[in-house]
C-alpha cells in the first residue's frame, strides 16, 4: 500500500510517520518493540527521492539522524522520557516535550524542539 501511495505521488514531497521506530536506538529495551521489518520499510523508502523523512515517536526520546540519505526522527514525550541507551526500562529526567515539524514547499524538512521547562539544559 505505501509503495502504491508514493507512487502516486512522484511530484509532491513526502513525510512518513510511524508510531513505532524502524531502527535500532540501542536501547536494549526499547528495540524490542521496534518494527520487524524496520531494514525492508527504509529500503522500500529510499527508492523514492520523494520521501524527505521518517517520523516516530513511541520512544520518548528525541532523535534526529540521516540513515543512507534518509532523515530520521523521534520526537520526546508530551509526559514522560526514556532514557537513551539504556538495557533496562528507565526513565529520563528531561521534562515533557513536543517537535514541531514543517515540510516546506521546496521539500526541506524543518523541525525543532520545544521542552516544557525552559531552564533546563541538556
Amino acid at each position: 500500500f505505501l509503495e502504491q501511495a508514493l507512487t502516486a505521488t512522484v511530484n509532491r514531497h513526502a513525510l512518513v510517520c510511524l508510531h513505532h521506530h524502524p531502527v535500532p536506538l540501542h536501547s536494549r529495551w526499547l528495540d524490542g518493540v521496534a518494527l520487524t521489518n524496520g531494514k525492508e520499510l527504509l529500503g522500500l523508502l529510499r527508492k523514492f527521492p520523494a520521501v524527505r523523512g521518517v517520523v516516530f515517536g513511541h520512544v520518548h526520546q528525541a532523535h534526529d539522524a540521516v540513515s543512507d540519505g534518509l532523515r530520521l526522527i523521534a520526537t520526546p514525550s508530551t509526559c514522560t522520557q526514556f532514557k537513551p541507551r539504556s538495557d533496562e526500562f528507565a526513565l529520563d529526567q528531561r521534562p515533557p516535550a513536543w517537535r514541531r515539524l514543517s515540510l516546506q514547499a521546496d521539500g526541506r524538512l524543518e523541525t525543532s524542539l520545544h521542552w516544557l521547562a525552559q531552564d533546563w539544559a541538556a
